[in-house]
């Protein structure tokens, strides 16, 4: 779909699911729909929405080091309220949780870490210097041109734009692909370095995934990103690998980088999925 084709971001802000104790009421578009079931929201989407409130309330002058997002329950496409506030102040060092709820059931729990940066330039590492990821491609990748049936508009297809270094989110990883977001995460709010990150922190799962034993699919109730710095520009490199044990349990991981080299880190947790993908796994490489 084209650009003016889309809705106009991920969320709404939907006023009937204000609280009185401050929470934040917003609807989501069909833009964050995710592959799993088309009235289920996009993990990746859920997490950009937590980016955007933690940092609604996040102390000036302090920087992201870690997001962690818990993926308690599905998120639909009804409105939800958000709720952000600072658990731990200080000049050097706070703590900013949040929750997305539906009524009295919290169905996402996130607490994020921020410290206060000295001098010095945050591109490159303690050792001087930071690794260059591969060159970006000129081709964008299509997810909808394997046998995933993904709805439309939705966050895989729709929500980002992805360049393939190697691999695609169709087969399993790893892979190293680019990826862009589309639109903001919340109308009337521009697309930020950290909203964009939180956003394609969930991801990860997509670009490096693998199938459980007997060709199991699987499922992140989580997402840990690790920050040394944000991201410049719109365009952010995912090299991600995922590792499955016998008992369907593992890990995702990714390493993140920008035209400067590293910036962060992604872990997950992976856990056999309750839902079936509409593609048959017999058509994927199982290993």
């Amino acid at each position: 779909m084209t650009d003016d084709e889309l809705p106009e971001a991920l969320f709404l802000r939907a006023a009937a699911a204000d609280t009185a104790d401050g929470g934040i009421g917003v609807a989501a578009t069909p833009l964050a729909r995710g592959p799993w079931d088309a009235g289920m929201l996009h993990g990746g989407a859920v997490c950009g929405l937590v980016g955007w409130a933690v940092e609604q309330v996040a102390p000036a002058g302090l920087q992201l080091a870690r997001l962690t997002v818990e993926l308690w329950r599905p998120v639909g496409l009804e409105p939800v309220t958000v709720r952000s506030r600072v658990a731990r102040g200080g000049r050097r060092l706070a703590v900013v949780d949040a929750t997305v709820s539906d009524g009295d059931t919290t169905l996402v729990r996130a607490t994020s870490t921020w410290v206060a940066p000295q001098r010095g330039d945050a591109t490159t590492t303690f050792a001087g210097r930071s690794a260059t990821p591969p060159p970006m491609p000129l081709e964008a990748v299509d997810p909808a041109a394997g046998g995933f049936d993904y709805p439309r508009p939705g966050f895989n297809c729709d929500a980002v734009e992805l360049r393939s270094v190697h691999g695609d989110t169709e087969t399993p990883g790893p892979a190293v692909l680019w990826a862009r977001v589309r639109r903001p995460v919340v109308a009337g709010t521009p697309l930020t370095p950290l909203q964009t990150v939180a956003t394609l922190s969930d991801l990860v799962a997509a670009v490096g995934w693998d199938w459980g034993p007997g060709g199991v699919a699987m499922i992140n109730p989580d997402v840990t990103l690790q920050l040394h710095r944000l991201p410049e520009g719109d365009w952010v490199c995912v090299d991600a690998a995922a590792r499955i044990n016998g008992a369907a349990v593992g890990w995702c991981g990714g390493t993140l980088a920008d035209d400067h080299g590293v910036f962060g880190h992604v872990l997950q947790s992976q856990t056999a999925s309750p839902y079936r993908l509409a593609v048959d796994p017999t058509d994927q490489e199982v290993r």
